[in-house]
Formats: structure tokens, sequence, C-alpha cells
């Protein structure tokens, strides 16, 4: 979901801070762009959400200023028809370093299991980006399951080749 917004002029602006809520009250940070600072012209920026949630996603930006005051946009909702992955690895398949994990769903939990079904690790989601260790794991194929309050959310393989 591209999301995209103009300034016609900007004066002390930090950041933005682009916020997403599926009940139009409640919302998370799903990430940050900076902003030209000072300007008396029309400056353009865009976001990408890589893990909008299927159904009604309403969205706000947070403009930040330098002096940590701010304001916010309207609220936008978009209506997403399909179905899209709930988390994606990225540097999958991994030479060994580090594994970064993009969820909507956070206050959830990464399992890490072998090909026999044993949970080898199990990693607490806190944030919609975050990067996992999994460098003590051997070369081999790995199942990664993301569950919130103990359902299964979601199922992605994973792949190390040291």
């Amino acid at each position: 979901m591209l999301l995209d917004w103009k300034t016609a002029t900007e004066s002390n602006s930090s950041h933005f801070e682009v916020e997403r809520s599926i009940n139009g009250f409640e919302f998370e940070k799903i990430d940050i762009v900076k902003a030209a600072g000072n300007s008396n012209s029309i400056s353009s920026y865009d976001l990408t959400d890589r893990l909008p949630i299927k159904g009604m996603d309403y969205y706000r930006i947070k403009q930040v200023d330098l002096d940590g005051k701010y304001t916010y946009s309207e609220i936008r909702k978009v209506d997403i028809k399909t179905e899209l992955p709930l988390f994606v690895l990225y540097n999958n398949p991994s030479n060994g370093s580090g594994i970064i994990i993009k969820t909507g769903i956070t206050s959830s939990l990464l399992g890490i299991f072998d090909i026999t079904g044993k949970k080898l690790t199990e990693i607490m989601v806190q944030n919609h980006t975050q990067p996992i260790n999994l460098s003590a794991l051997p070369s081999g194929t790995y199942t990664a399951v993301l569950y919130k309050d103990a359902k299964v959310i979601a199922v992605e393989k994973l792949v190390i080749q040291h």
C-alpha cells in the first residue's frame, strides 16, 4: 500500500510518523519519514506500508517539529480487499547473519521450529520492524511461526545457509 502526501510549506519540521489503525481510534506508528525541515515550496513524501491488514485500515500522519510539538493529519481510510502476508522475513535465506521481521502484529511471539517440529527458540515481537539474531542456528530449513494469544497467525519458511 503506497501512502503519499505533500506539504506546501514547512517550518522547523523534524519528521513525519505514519500511523495505522484497524478501528480508527487506536493508532500504531508503522514508520518514520524525515521532513525537509524548512521549505517554501511543495515537498512530496511517500511510504509503502508492506503489511496492511485485510479489511478497513485507517492512516494518519503525525508531523513532528524540531521542538517536539506535533500536529496530526486528517484520518484516511482504505479498504484492503486482498489477503496479504501477516509478516515478512528479510534476509531470507540468511547466511547466518541477522533476520529482520516486519509485521503489522506487535506484542506477538515468533517461534522457530526445526524440520521435526521441535521449537528451537521463541522471540517476543514488540515492534513492526525488528532484527532477530539466529546466528546460533546451523544451516538448514526452519519454520517461523507467528502467534499471538496462543493462536497461530501465520507461518513462513526460513532458510539458513552458513
